[in-house]
């Protein structure tokens, strides 16, 4: 499967799914060895939060709420490394034509984690300030941003040149790029919303019919939060199949590169 390769919209979001699905083995022993046992851990201690809720932990209730918020820390940071990992492995994806080992996807995640988060929250700061002024600049901002993570990571680039880039990319195809972001991410959120749903709906009834539903909200719980970071995971593909179809309208390779990567 060639990543830099100009695509429609239905085409990005069927590759992204595809690749998923094709190389969900080597993916997902990819993730085990990085970022996913932090979110299983986070999520197992994040039953802290539900026994405070279900108003079961009494007097020590704050125990149970330390327990949330150590969790809540361990399973955003594990989704973050998640990212890192997908964006890193679709790099060496299209570097060899193969799905890369655990192992040389950790060798190049190791450093990147804090150039990560500050494209991260950079990028979040800039949409955050244009809504306050007016909702249009956020929006734009947004989009023109949208892959300053994948170039971060794929390029090597620097926090700052990533958002230049970015917007350098995505210029000339803003609408089309909004277009294919917009709806990853309303599939995204849907996706994610169903489990949490499920999870909320048990909750309500063990705060209603008592103790016996509360049992089944311990149970799912760490199961919908750990596929919901899964679900979240699958925007990085989308977002890097982006990337890579900006590339190849912006700098299309002549047929000796194309030549040279089989």
């Amino acid at each position: 499967m060639e990543l830099r390769q100009v695509r429609s919209i239905d085409q990005r979001l069927d590759t992204s799914f595809q690749f998923f699905k094709v190389n969900f083995r080597e993916i997902f022993s990819i993730y085990m060895a990085g970022g996913l046992p932090l979110v299983i851990i986070g999520s197992i201690l994040g039953l802290g939060g539900v026994y405070h809720t279900l108003n079961l932990a009494g007097e020590s209730s704050s125990i149970y709420l330390l327990m949330n918020g150590i969790g809540s820390f361990l399973l955003y940071g594990g989704m973050l490394h998640m990212y890192l990992q997908t964006m890193t492995l679709m790099q060496l994806y299209q570097e060899t034509g193969k799905v890369p080992t655990p192992q040389e996807v950790s060798d190049r995640v190791d450093g990147s984690f804090w150039g990560y988060v500050g494209v991260s929250f950079l990028t979040g700061l800039s949409v955050v300030l244009g809504m306050m002024f007016l909702l249009i600049p956020g929006i734009f901002l947004f989009i023109a941003f949208s892959v300053a993570l994948p170039v971060y990571m794929i390029e090597d680039k620097s926090v700052t040149d990533s958002l230049n880039r970015s917007y350098q990319l995505v210029k000339g195809y803003w609408w089309n790029t909004a277009g294919f972001v917009m709806l990853l991410s309303v599939i995204v959120w849907v996706l994610s919303f169903i489990f949490t749903a499920m999870l909320g709906g048990l909750t309500g009834l063990s705060l209603v019919l008592g103790n016996a539903w509360a049992y089944s909200a311990y149970v799912f719980s760490p199961i919908v939060s750990v596929l919901s970071v899964i679900i979240s995971v699958f925007y990085a593909f989308g977002v890097v199949v982006q990337y890579y179809h900006l590339l190849a309208l912006k700098e299309p390779q002549g047929i000796a590169e194309e030549i040279s990567q089989f």
